[in-house]
């Protein structure tokens, strides 16, 4: 919908009815200008596949995601990849349980420092394959859930990070 507009700062989506939208997928992907995204009211209920939907938005500095609905997607794939100006994400509303790929899905969100993946649930999820990568300043990861072999091997890959299980 708005791939590659690399001149676009600002969008808003409050209004716009999301409600049969089943995919979207790159959907803000190379909008490498882009500061600010409102998505309050932005209907994901049908929404399927999330794969690389703010790729590469890499001065979108925060994102209000707690108006999604998702549990019927079962990609999040490089979902996040390149944010490199996101301090911070709370995933906690997030319904992953028919996840299946969720591989570099905060790839270089390398000014990331929290996260919270609270409700996430793992079961499905057959590839997380470098996840965290160049997540340089990431410390704090709040999970709830979590496959403990895969997400030893993420872990390690890149820096020591500390974990807060609720």
């Amino acid at each position: 919908m708005f791939q590659e507009c690399s001149s676009i700062t600002e969008i808003d989506l409050s209004k716009f009815d999301a409600s049969k939208i089943n995919n979207t997928r790159s959907m803000f992907n190379g909008c490498s200008s882009l500061t600010y995204i409102n998505l309050s009211n932005f209907d994901t209920s049908n929404v399927e596949s999330m794969r690389c939907m703010f790729k590469l938005c890499s001065k979108l500095t925060s994102l209000n995601s707690s108006s999604f609905i998702t549990s019927k997607v079962k990609a999040m794939d490089e979902m996040f990849y390149g944010c490199s100006k996101l301090t911070s994400l709370n995933l906690s509303n997030f319904d992953t349980s028919n996840v299946s790929r969720m591989n570099k899905m905060f790839y270089n969100c390398s000014s990331l420092s929290s996260l919270n993946l609270s409700n996430f649930v793992t079961s499905s999820v057959g590839n997380m394959f470098n996840m965290y990568y160049g997540c340089s300043n990431l410390e704090y990861i709040i999970i709830l859930y979590i496959s403990i072999i895969i997400f030893l091997y993420n872990i390690l890959i890149k820096n020591y990070y500390h974990y807060m299980v609720l």
